[in-house]
């Protein structure tokens, strides 16, 4: 049996030869050691990450599947937590690993099956971030984003990614591949189409400036694909403007000096620093002009006779109530956890007292805007899915919708039947599907799911929060801090789900829009901000 020194002088002897790209070798001293201690921990834990990497870049699935099953055996027996994360994030990358197999072999139903297992994994994980160390937390924030990114959750990949180079500035691997999901978006983003690719370029071109911290995260083939994304970023800004490159960096300085000033006051900083404004300029200048809930749809098509007209206003009406919903949502929580006038907030809370209950259980007008804000950003998802319903024509009786519940026939999300209409739509609009696949995950024992339960207990039991608890590896949130972090995540779920929406809708309108073209009776809105319409 192998001794702890020798492990230690095999487990070096392994990493020069990842070094070197000796993935060969790798394969048979992992599988020479395995055969010496077939039933060691340390020399499986060792073996099982070793293989799924060198079939990754290998393109071997056998060499993956073979360390996956062997991750899946520690899992079994691990009652460590520290030690059980380990082994769940390998699994993880052992299933992402299979998906980018399957895909490059036109194996598209195994593709999207692995895919969605790495998803869940990491997912997971999140909802234990508190006890990950910083370099998992990096490395699961950055696949769970290149997991939602491939399922074309962009609006979300987006955040992890930011929340992932927020944690080590120099991980190139996130900015380059943020810049990528940015370029995709730049497609449907209309009066922002420029700004996300100047976004993307400067992202781009910054990772691919740092070959080494990009390797610091992935192997070799990541620097080559983030070129290949840098240069069609580039030759689109160059078709994008007359005059190329040199006239787009004449539009960057035009934006910076006359949209980048004034500066915004904090409050609206602290908008974008948590990301959490309707809109589709990803990276907004920190400036009053750029930091705006601005998100809107282009156009809603029409009949022409009055019950059109009113049906139209009337979807008009209850996206305006959706945005304002979030934007009420979003102030709680900030005048919960910072405001603008804290000696006002100070005087009101004094009117009420509260009985001791000789606990660490807090009460207070903060906390009582901080729980509202949560339960007013989880409710906005239920109105998603009214208005669904109304738009798509589905034909659930009001009193049976919810956003749990819209997608299938009879309302039942048990029997999970959805319903022709959905899935029609679904195959032409990725929007419906991304939203979909987040209600998904909302009704999942899986990240942001736990927040649903949260919510209810809030609503029906009546929540309470502590200043601090003992269990701090608790999975519940207790604590008035980690209820911070709680609010502040689902806030940015509801704002995925509207922007989703928003885009689901702007598609939708250009397809009917393009389907009644030379037709009578019917015309098209063209919609402003503000309430304003124009025919």
């Amino acid at each position: 049996m192998p001794t702890a020194e020798d492990i230690e002088h095999w487990r070096a002897e392994l990493d020069r030869l990842d070094a070197e790209g000796k993935f060969g070798e790798i394969v048979a001293s992992v599988r020479s050691m395995m055969n010496r201690a077939p039933r060691d921990t340390n020399v499986v834990a060792t073996t099982s990450p070793r293989l799924i990497d060198a079939g990754t870049s290998l393109d071997d699935i056998a060499l993956v599947s073979e360390g996956r099953r062997l991750t899946e055996a520690l899992l079994r027996h691990a009652s460590d937590c520290k030690t059980r994360v380990i082994h769940e994030y390998n699994l993880s990358n052992a299933f992402g690993a299979e998906y980018h197999i399957y895909q490059k072999n036109d194996e598209a139903d195994k593709a999207r099956e692995s895919l969605l297992a790495q998803r869940k994994l990491l997912q997971e994980l999140l909802l234990r971030e508190r006890s990950l160390s910083l370099d998992l937390r990096i490395k699961v924030h950055t696949n769970c984003a290149n997991a939602l990114d491939e399922t074309g959750r962009s609006i979300e990949a987006i955040d992890h990614y930011i929340e992932a180079w927020h944690l080590d500035p120099d991980h190139m691997l996130a900015k380059g591949n943020c810049g990528v999901a940015l370029a995709r978006l730049a497609s449907v983003s209309r009066n922002y189409r420029l700004h996300n690719l100047a976004g993307a370029f400067a992202l781009l071109e910054e990772a691919t400036a740092n070959p080494r911290k990009i390797l610091t995260y992935a192997p070799p083939g990541a620097v080559a694909h983030l070129i290949d994304k840098r240069d069609e970023v580039r030759t689109r800004l160059e078709g994008a403007l007359k005059g190329g490159l040199p006239r787009f960096e004449t539009w960057r300085t035009h934006r910076q000096e006359v949209h980048g000033q004034p500066p915004a006051p904090d409050w609206l900083q602290s908008l974008i620093n948590d990301r959490v404004l309707l809109t589709l300029n990803q990276l907004p200048l920190a400036s009053r002009d750029e930091t705006v809930d601005d998100l809107y749809f282009n156009t809603l098509y029409s009949g022409i006779d009055s019950e059109s007209e009113q049906y139209a206003l009337g979807q008009i009406y209850l996206l305006n109530a959706i945005k304002e919903e979030f934007a009420a949502a979003r102030y709680l929580y900030y005048q919960a956890v910072s405001p603008q006038s804290p000696g006002e907030l100070e005087a009101v809370n004094k009117i009420t007292t509260y009985a001791d209950p000789g606990t660490l259980a807090e009460f207070g007008l903060a906390i009582g805007l901080l729980k509202t804000g949560f339960r007013t950003s989880v409710d906005i998802l239920d109105k998603i899915a009214f208005f669904l319903n109304a738009y798509l024509k589905l034909g659930h009786a009001n009193r049976k919708i919810y956003f749990s519940t819209v997608w299938y026939k009879h309302s039942d999300a048990r029997k999970r039947e959805e319903l022709p209409a959905i899935t029609a739509i679904k195959e032409r609009n990725n929007w419906l599907r991304a939203l979909s696949d987040l209600q998904d995950d909302w009704f999942a024992d899986r990240f942001p799911g736990p927040f649903r339960e949260l919510r209810h207990t809030g609503t029906h039991r009546g929540l309470v929060l502590f200043s601090e608890t003992e269990d701090q590896e608790a999975p519940s949130v207790k604590t008035v801090a980690d209820y911070k972090i709680a609010t502040l995540l689902m806030l940015r779920s509801a704002k995925a789900a509207i922007t989703y929406l928003f885009l689901l809708i702007d598609a939708e309108e250009r397809e009917r829009v393009r389907a009644a073209k030379g037709k009578t009776g019917t015309r098209s809105l063209k919609l402003r901000p503000g309430g304003k319409q124009d025919e």
